[in-house]
Order: structure tokens, then C-alpha cells, then sequence
């Protein structure tokens, strides 16, 4: 869930009837009413700003121990990652350190309207983190996160489609951390092209998403196969659709430890965003995650948001679980060609909720998800404190 300059209300997040145009859920064990009432506490975080908020978890069933990647906002300008761990299935979490920061930059564009100069000044913005463990890579590579980095100016603009999507890699949770700007797009500054590993725009791998004007929301999940590793990534693409921007999730995949991927599927379209209720054709915040031998995954719809104020708008409106049937394929379960919602956690109405994650191996934390409030901390992290999905 990207940072906004609106900040609304919540006291508690629940699985409840949708909003008029919102799917609720189709069934499923999660069917109901389930409260998420308890934020995520990562204990030892220095907690400073705005709060925490977009959790990505990699707990392996039955392991000792798992690890959490989360956004933390000190102000709007700053916002980068950290990592986390627990030892108690998800009951708790004990903060372990800075995976990168939002550093000083200037950038060249062509477009006046970012700044009114062709060379702007303000930040790089690295957020919506998602990891990975990759015990066979390379031993300085075997974490991985990746993250959507981005210009924001001095007046709070945030220009996403300045930018890339970023790799950073490290031997531990704890660091040294290194970045690689890994997959951008032809735009209107070349930060979004020069020096990245892939072009989207023009590599002919990475054919399904030239049509994309920037890449966002990285969803990320690791496959140890009989033929190789797998480290497959779901990604928000945003492109002009019918004169509007629709936001559709694509999947794309890498055999050689990130260091290259390749296009396999559309998993929701704008289309498929319009059958799944969102209010515009747009599906965000795509989160991968395993449960037994089925693949999931996570998408947030677009909904009636209540702002500070009393004002109503369009914006995030909670966390739709479908299966993926054939993740080798990218294809979804689906019905008369409406994807299947498995669970649905929606908020109380009107509430701005997303994105989601979940781990197997965390069943003490269960799916956990963003909500905003309307005093500080205004982001936070809320779990379901049950088994996904």
C-alpha cells in the first residue's frame, strides 16, 4: 500500500458484509466475521513517526524461526524498509534493523510538472517490501527484498513512475544490505532506465509488461523445485486504459536467483478488477503465499474511503484471497471467469485497509494487513491472529 497524503479513521479491522460495489467473501473457512483488533508490535523498533505498515512474511512451516519485512514512515519523505524475526509461530516480533533508507537525490525529468524544472530535488522512497530466503544463492545474496523505489519532491509528490523496482540482497537479516536498481521502464527521467537489469519496456523477456508505465508493489515468493529454484514475482503494472490509468497484476519469474526474469501470465486484469467490484480497473498490493500445496494469493480492490473530514473517496478497500490453480502457468481459480474469492477482510465500511500478507509457518499472526488511523501512528500493522487463508 503506497503512502498517501490522506489519513483515515480506524479502530479495528474485521472480515465483514462489503461496501455497495465491494465482493465480500465466497465462501471458504475464513467465511464470517473475523476481527483483527491487535496491531502487530515489533518489540526494539525504534517507533519513530508515523508508524509501520506493509508487512511481507517468509515463515516456513515448522521452522524455528521467521522473518518480517515492514515499511516504516518517519515522515512522508523518508519511508524505507526494515526487518523483523520471531521464534513463536508469529506471536511476536523483535525489531533486527534497517534493510535500506530514503536518501537525498536529484533527479532530471522531462516532465515540467514534477517540479517545474527539468532537474527536481527530494527523495528516493523505497517501500512496499517483499522478501524472499534464498539458501542456494550465493551467501552474501540469500535474502533478498524487493521494493519499489521512487521520487518523491520536497513538497510531498510522490512521482511513481520515477523509479524502478529494487533488489537489495544480504548473507543475514541483519546486513550489510546491497541495492541493484533491477527492473525499469522507458519514462520521463532516465532514473527509471539507466543502469537497471532489465528494461521492461524493451526487453523481449519481459514482453507482457512494455505496455506498463511503471512497475509497483512487488509480491514475492521463493519455490525450491526438483528442476531448480524458482523465485517467482508478482507485480502491480500501471498503464492507460480506455483514456484512465487501470492498475493490473502480472507475474513474472526468475530461475537464476533474481538475476533475470521472464513473463509468464496476467493474473488480474483491469477487467477482472471491475468483476471483482473494485470502483475503477484498478487491482493492487498482490502478495504470494503457500498453504499446503496450494498457492495463494492476496489483491487489493479499489472502494468508497472515508477521509479526515468527512470527504469520500477512492482508494483501498481491503484484501481479497484467491487460489492460484496453476502458479506454473499464472492461473487463478476461477468461475464463469470471475476469479474465485476465497476470504475476504474488508474493514468496517468505508475504512481504508491493504495490502496483506500471510506465512504458514505463522499461524499465531494469521493474515496481517494494513489499516490507517486518524491519530499517530496513523499506519499500522493488524493480524487475524488465525491460520490463513
Amino acid at each position: 500500500m503506497c503512502v498517501v497524503a490522506f489519513l483515515v479513521g480506524c479502530n479495528s479491522f474485521t472480515q465483514t458484509a462489503p461496501d455497495a460495489g465491494v465482493p465480500g467473501s465466497d465462501g471458504g473457512p475464513n467465511a464470517g466475521t473475523v476481527p483483527l483488533v491487535k496491531s502487530l508490535v515489533v518489540a526494539g523498533d525504534p517507533d519513530e513517526g508515523l508508524g509501520i505498515f506493509d508487512p511481507s512474511i517468509v515463515y516456513a512451516l515448522g521452522s524455528d524461526g521467521g522473518f518480517l519485512v515492514y515499511s516504516v514512515v518517519p515522515d512522508a519523505l523518508h519511508v524505507h524498509a526494515r526487518m523483523g524475526t520471531s521464534s513463536d509461530q508469529g506471536r511476536s516480533w523483535s525489531y533486527v534493523g534497517e534493510v535500506n533508507e530514503a536518501p537525498e537525490a536529484s533527479v532530471n525529468t522531462s516532465d515540467l510538472s514534477v517540479c517545474g524544472q527539468p532537474t527536481c530535488f527530494g527523495t528516493l522512497i523505497r517501500e512496499v517490501p517483499s522478501l524472499v530466503v534464498d539458501l542456494d544463492d550465493v551467501p552474501s545474496r540469500r535474502f533478498k527484498v524487493f521494493t519499489h523505489t521512487y521520487f518523491t519532491d520536497g513538497a510531498m509528490g510522490m512521482h511513481r513512475d520515477i523509479g524502478y523496482i529494487e533488489l537489495e540482497t544480504s548473507p543475514g537479516p541483519g546486513g550489510p544490505w546491497t541495492q541493484t536498481p533491477l527492473l525499469g521502464w522507458n519514462g520521463s527521467s532516465p532514473l527509471s532506465s539507466t543502469g537497471v537489469a532489465q528494461n521492461a519496456s524493451t526487453d523481449p523477456a519481459l514482453s507482457g509488461l512494455s505496455h506498463c508505465i511503471t512497475l509497483t508493489e512487488p509480491g514475492a515468493l521463493f519455490r525450491s523445485l526438483p528442476t531448480g529454484d524458482v523465485i517467482d514475482l508478482a507485480l502491480g503494472c500501471a498503464f492507460v486504459y480506455n483514456g484512465e490509468i487501470a492498475i493490473e497484476i502480472d507475474l513474472i519469474r526468475s530461475t537464476d536467483h533474481a538475476a533475470s526474469f521472464t513473463f509468464v501470465a496476467t493474473l488480474l486484469s483491469a477487467n477482472d478488477a471491475l468483476a471483482l467490484g473494485s470502483a475503477r480497473p484498478q487491482i493492487s498490493a498482490p502478495d504470494l503465499f503457500q498453504v499446503g500445496a496450494k498457492t495463494y494469493l492476496f489483491a487489493t480492490p479499489g472502494g468508497p474511503v472515508q477521509y479526515p473530514g468527512g470527504g469520500v473517496g477512492t482508494d483501498y478497500r481491503g484484501c481479497l484471497t484467491m487460489e492460484i490453480l496453476d502458479l506454473d502457468a499464472g492461473t487463478l481459480a476461477r468461475t464463469g471467469g470471475r476469479p474465485v474469492v476465497v476470504s475476504s477482510f474488508l474493514g468496517a465500511s468505508l475504512q481504508f485497509v491493504g495490502a496483506c500478507s500471510a506465512a504458514e509457518g505463522a499461524p499465531e499472526l494469521g493474515v496481517a494487513g494494513d489499516v490507517l488511523a486518524t491519530s499517530p501512528p496513523f499506519f499500522g500493522i493488524f493480524a487475524t491472529h488465525r491460520p490463513a487463508p
